[in-house]
């Protein structure tokens, strides 16, 4: 039997971490619990990617993928898929916690004072997939330029 590629190792641990994380806040804080998120807090104002633009969460993407893409550059289209995966994994998140007598809603919403940009963890995201992009390509341009394309 094949071993488990180390990068499907890190991203299952990660994306555990993740959900650990705010099935904490939830048990703390209830359905007020995005208010609490910490990584949720406004850091970056970026109108032309949308309203919600943007919190540590889409920042964290991109950072996480241009590390995986720069350790593991052959790999990159399956980065890519895992993340727009993920993001449809979010998305099934939504409706199996949304309450029977509710719908679910996927938006991005903000606080009246700016500071919010999910109203969920499981606001599944276009902007996600494209910090996720811009990550994989940051990584890989700088595998290429400090590796001069080589292992």
């Amino acid at each position: 039997m094949d071993k488990i590629h180390p990068m499907y190792t890190l991203l299952f641990c990660i994306a555990f971490s993740i959900m650990a994380y705010f099935v904490i806040l939830k048990r703390i804080y209830g359905r007020e619990f995005s208010k609490h998120d910490e990584l949720n807090k406004k850091v970056l104002n970026a109108p032309f990617l949308g309203k919600n633009c943007c919190s540590t969460w889409p920042i964290s993407h991109f950072v996480l993928y241009a590390i995986v893409a720069y350790v593991w550059p052959d790999k990159w289209k399956e980065l890519f898929a895992l993340g727009v995966a993920w993001e449809f994994t979010e998305g099934g998140f939504g409706y199996l916690q949304t309450p029977r007598d509710q719908s679910p809603r996927f938006k991005n919403t903000r606080m009246s004072d700016g500071s919010i940009e999910y109203e969920q963890w499981w606001s599944s995201s276009y902007k996600d997939v494209l910090f996720n992009s811009a990550g994989i390509a940051a990584g890989l341009l700088l595998y290429k330029c400090t590796t001069d394309g080589h292992n």
